[in-house]
């Protein structure tokens, strides 16, 4: 059989080597022999450290970002697989890279699920080119989620699509916080279209917001023409002597 061993060895002049050991046993005329052969892999051991060292240089940067990142290999008969993702893309689903990696979206999430996700990346495929979209995906580990996402095709040398790298932000937070104020607002626009007087709500910048159907009639402008214009050119106040536009307080 055969043996190999990576080794330091030493030269005449003290100096260090890495070599590579490859021992053969044989017989000769019914005598056991050991054929020893030494290859200096020095370079080759130094290119292999310094590779390991540059990954995980990669793999810390790659962790670092706030946003999650994660890279998906195109199967040959068209489905997709995982083929890594960071912490921070880990934290947002709620699965770990150790459990899914190189597992088809199927076989880890619910199939409409699993589905809603891929028809993206078949989209980014098929346009060959970077996109970015809002998505919302149940998950199960994690429950609703609202994403923003982009995704960027990896071609070969043939310049066929193998592996798509994504990015996404987690914006359930700001989503639900839009939808709160929505309902907020929709609920004060009842509130304020109910009452008989003439009502016009702006925001901070004199802007308006609301304007009520007595206000519509008092004013001449529809909710539609009003909205984001300022009161000022929407609502004037006339002096009673000058007849003239006054400073509206």
């Amino acid at each position: 059989g055969q043996q190999t061993f990576l080794w330091w060895a030493r030269k005449k002049d003290n100096s260090l080597f890495w070599a590579e050991v490859k021992i053969q046993y044989t017989q000769f005329e019914d005598e056991e022999y050991a054929v020893v052969l030494v290859r200096d892999v020095t370079h080759r051991v130094e290119f292999e450290d310094n590779l390991r060292k540059r990954d995980s240089e990669i793999q810390a940067i790659f962790d670092a970002t706030a946003y999650g990142i994660f890279i998906i290999e195109v199967e040959e008969d068209g489905d997709f697989s995982v083929s890594n993702m960071n912490i921070a893309d880990e934290e947002i689903t709620g699965v770990k890279v150790a459990e899914i990696k190189g597992k088809k979206f199927r076989e880890f999430l619910p199939v409409d699920v699993a589905d809603a996700i891929t028809a993206n990346y078949r989209k980014c495929i098929q346009e060959n080119a970077t996109i970015s979209y809002e998505e919302e995906v149940n998950l199960p580990a994690k429950g609703l989620k609202y994403a923003l996402t982009t995704l960027v095709p990896v071609h070969n040398e043939n310049g066929k699509v193998i592996r798509i790298v994504g990015s996404t932000l987690d914006i359930t937070s700001r989503k639900k916080i839009e939808r709160k104020l929505y309902a907020e607002k929709e609920r004060l626009s009842v509130t304020l279209k109910s009452i008989g007087d003439g009502v016009i709500a702006t925001d901070t910048e004199g802007k308006i917001l609301i304007i009520n159907k007595s206000a519509e009639q008092m004013t001449g402008w529809t909710q539609s023409e009003a909205e984001g214009k300022l009161i000022t050119d929407v609502f004037h106040i006339i002096n009673q002597k000058t007849k003239r536009v006054s400073i509206n307080p």
